[in-house]
């Protein structure tokens, strides 16, 4: 499993269709360009991948979050110079990580995870959102003295972003 970033507290793996882009890439000896929002993407390397924000900010297309604010210009050097890295072909890698692309530790307990299932789906949380919180999270229940990380635990992680 290749991960896109491993904390004390969860892993995010990598979606499966950019790993199988990279191993049909790297199969074919063919340079590959993937685009994504997931900055974290950009700590993937692979030897036929490369990987870009679809504009300069990284909100271009998101309707969801923040607007883009490139201008026209930027965006057009911005994709000049995906073009430009010989790439043999391009993936737009949308919307966003699934649940199941997460993977915690076992000190969370299952309504725990319920709970930051359901702020995850709700609150359109980013993978970075995920892995913060479940430090924050870790570190509050460190605070309670608890070994396990429970839903109130989360609870308050979440209450901390919306403020």
């Amino acid at each position: 499993m290749e991960t896109l970033i491993t904390t004390d507290h969860v892993s995010v793996k990598l979606p499966p269709v950019v790993s199988r882009a990279q191993a049909i890439a790297d199969k074919a000896d063919k340079t590959l360009v993937i685009v994504s929002r997931h900055r974290m993407f950009a700590t993937v390397h692979s030897g036929m991948c490369k990987f870009y924000l679809p504009c300069p900010c990284g909100n271009f297309g998101n309707l969801s979050m923040a607007a883009c604010n490139c201008t026209v210009e930027e965006i057009t050097d911005w994709q000049r110079t995906m073009k430009n890295d010989n790439a043999s072909g391009i993936v737009f890698v949308e919307g966003y990580l699934r649940w199941s692309d997460f993977v915690f530790d076992k000190n969370f307990t299952e309504a725990a995870l319920l709970l930051f299932k359901q702020a995850y789906t709700e609150l359109s949380l980013t993978a970075n959102n995920v892995v913060d919180m479940s430090d924050c999270a870790a570190i509050i229940a460190n605070m309670d003295d608890s070994a396990k990380i429970d839903a109130c635990h989360i609870a308050e992680a979440i209450s901390y972003r919306l403020h």
